[in-house]
């Protein structure tokens, strides 16, 4: 029988009258790496601050690996890097480690966490003669002192170059494939979201829009792109003439053309003369999230 690593039923939260969070039904088996996507002020943050107890329902059941939030954190269950996470400044990463370890009863060495967290260089360094994607790396060093079965990242990525993130999901991805561990994340950055996550909830409003595979969502985008050259004209000469959305591109004479399906845009592009060198472009989770996220505006609904 697969364990649950987090289970939510009818989950509801609310500040005031309106509910930051409503009736959030979902069930997320162990060893998953799931992002959290949504825009600001789509429930994100209160969804996983309740995963962590650090606020409790209105309504509605929360539970992680079959025990409260408080219970599974006592356990030593649960590792999180919050996006507000101060660090004390006048300690090196490695003494920071080894202090947070003894509050916990099956704790790794600090060397341990920072070769996990791919930072070994970094254990005689003061926090103070680091910068921000470096601090973020010692916080998710941090996170997994405790030897957790769940990661929550809220933006974890927040303020890392490229080669910092990159080499971020490396060690998030080998930390949980190990054992089999589960990875909970927030970012707006959805391009990270569709090549790291197995599965994605999308947040708007307080309410769960959709929960899937990146590839699934995907498949159930309804428009399409291609992209085109047409020198001399511009994206509304081009827009009135064929009848589809027209995106002027950064390079000169390079058009985008977004429309329903694809065959509309054949139908419409293809045969101007002005119209050459088409590129069709395959359908990303942003394309998803923006369709989701628009039906919902428009009072629409999702599958």
């Amino acid at each position: 029988m697969t364990t649950m690593a987090i289970e939510c039923q009818g989950l509801t939260k609310r500040y005031g009258p309106q509910p930051a969070l409503r009736d959030v039904t979902l069930a997320i088996p162990e060893g998953r790496k799931v992002a959290i996507l949504g825009p600001n002020g789509a429930g994100k943050t209160t969804f996983i601050s309740l995963w962590l107890g650090l606020l409790h329902p209105t309504s509605g059941t929360c539970s992680i690996r079959g025990q409260s939030p408080d219970a599974a954190i006592r356990q030593g269950w649960v590792g999180a890097v919050l996006q507000e996470t101060v660090l004390p400044i006048l300690v090196t990463a490695s003494e920071l480690l080894t202090h947070v370890g003894r509050f916990y009863p099956h704790r790794l060495s600090a060397d341990e966490c920072l070769a996990l967290a791919g930072i070994p260089e970094l254990a005689s360094r003061r926090v103070d003669q680091l910068s921000s994607g470096q601090r973020r790396r010692v916080a998710f060093a941090m996170a997994l002192v405790g030897q957790p079965r769940l990661l929550f990242l809220d933006e974890p990525t927040e303020s890392m170059d490229l080669d910092a993130r990159d080499g971020f999901w490396r060690q998030v991805s080998e930390w949980a494939e190990e054992e089999g561990r589960t990875v909970c994340f927030s970012t707006h950055n959805l391009a990270e979201a569709e090549r790291h996550a197995d599965d994605v909830a999308v947040l708007h409003r307080g309410t769960l829009v959709a929960f899937d595979t990146p590839e699934r969502l995907t498949r159930g985008v309804s428009v399409a792109h291609m992209r085109f050259t047409a020198h001399g004209e511009s994206a509304a000469a081009l827009q009135d003439r064929l009848g589809v959305t027209i995106r002027a591109l950064a390079n000169s004479g390079r058009f985008e053309a977004v429309g329903e399906d694809l065959d509309t845009l054949l139908r419409s592009v293809v045969p101007d003369p002005a119209c050459s060198e088409f590129d069709l472009l395959q359908e990303t989770l942003e394309d998803a999230f923006r369709e989701l996220v628009g039906l919902r505006e428009q009072g629409g609904t999702t599958a």
